[in-house]
């Protein structure tokens, strides 16, 4: 699977997913390419008694895109 992905940093709330979610819809909307527009995924790297310098990820699938080749 090929995935585009934007990070983000901070406590990953339910309203920070969606809207990092619908930014990175966005600026795939205005690439050109084919991308799953119904689904998104989100990957939380930390646990919860970590405070500080948390990372966070929201990946959405590309189609068709080939690879071996980085977005």
């Amino acid at each position: 699977m090929t995935v585009a992905v934007t990070s983000f940093g901070g406590h990953a709330e339910q309203n920070v997913v969606i809207a990092k979610a619908a930014e990175l819809s966005q600026l795939l909307s205005g690439s050109g390419l084919k991308f799953d527009e119904e689904n998104w995924y989100f990957a939380g790297y930390d646990d919860p008694f970590r405070l500080t310098n948390r990372h966070n990820e929201i990946w959405i699938k590309l189609i068709d895109y080939p690879n071996g080749e980085s977005a």
